[in-house]
């Protein structure tokens, strides 16, 4: 039976709206990503089949130098070593929130010390040693504040020390796009992209920027509100609280268990 979590359900919710608004979209099934914690992955296949995939498709190690980012402490948020196997190069820390953390705090100190120490007044990262660092999680996580902080700054700054956070993070999803079509070769060619690393639509579209640099024909998808066609995605579309790209997850285990039913 093939492993059930956020990354299948949101390949199913976009199986599923996408079959309502045209079936032809999803002939050749759904290949979809949530960024967020980490990165997630679901397919679903033509036949309409949620397969397993071998390995969590975070674990795909893209980088073997990663130098000298290798040398700090997997919960260092400047490090590259995986938080599960401790391997560094991973896309976990390329692809999903660490990403953004990893990539601001490797360009700031020296391009923009302004911002840096924005960060650090805000308690956002904190030392945790001589020559350690951690974002903070009691008595209040500061993880979720320091990615909000950051996927403001496109539309608050600009410039491109702060714009290369997330082309970078594109270019990556590139990379684990062609990973993935060499593995895995699903018939789908579109990503649909879910989580809240996608909900601001300047940051997607540096993503998506930095994504056509390393292939300009790949094809990166937000899941936004116009992917809401069924009754009960329309009511979540319709709240003003949350976002379709944030909570499709939920929906699609819902459509789900009622197909397994």
């Amino acid at each position: 039976m093939a492993t059930i979590n956020d990354g299948p359900m949101a390949a199913f919710t976009a199986l599923v709206e996408g079959s309502l608004a045209d079936p032809a979209s999803v002939e050749n099934g759904i290949f979809a990503h949530t960024l967020g914690t980490e990165l997630g992955t679901g397919w679903v296949t033509e036949e309409g089949l949620v397969p397993d995939i071998p390995l969590e498709v975070y674990n795909f190690i893209i980088d073997l130098g990663s130098y000298p980012e290798r040398a700090f402490a997997c919960d260092d948020p400047r490090s590259v070593k995986n938080f599960n196997t401790d391997l560094p190069g991973t896309l976990q820390k390329y692809t999903s929130q660490s990403g953004a953390f990893r990539l601001a705090l490797k360009s700031f100190p020296t391009e923009r010390a302004d911002l840096m120490r924005e960060i650090l007044e805000k308690g956002f990262v904190v030392a945790a040693g001589p020559s350690s660092m951690r974002i903070p999680s009691e008595p209040k996580d500061q993880r979720k504040p320091f990615l909000e902080y950051l996927m403001g700054l496109p539309d608050r700054d600009g410039q491109p020390s702060v714009n290369r956070i997330f082309t970078d993070i594109g270019e990556f999803l590139a990379v684990a796009t062609l990973e993935c079509n060499q593995i895995l070769n699903p018939a789908a060619h579109p990503r649909i992209l879910f989580g809240r690393m996608v909900k601001n639509p300047r940051c997607f579209e540096l993503m998506r920027e930095g994504a056509r640099r390393i292939d300009p024909a790949i094809e990166l998808v937000q899941a936004a509100d116009d992917i809401a066609v069924s009754k009960l995605m329309k009511e979540l579309k319709a709240d003003l609280h949350h976002t379709v790209a944030q909570f499709a997850q939920a929906v699609g285990a819902i459509y789900y268990a009622a197909s397994r039913g």
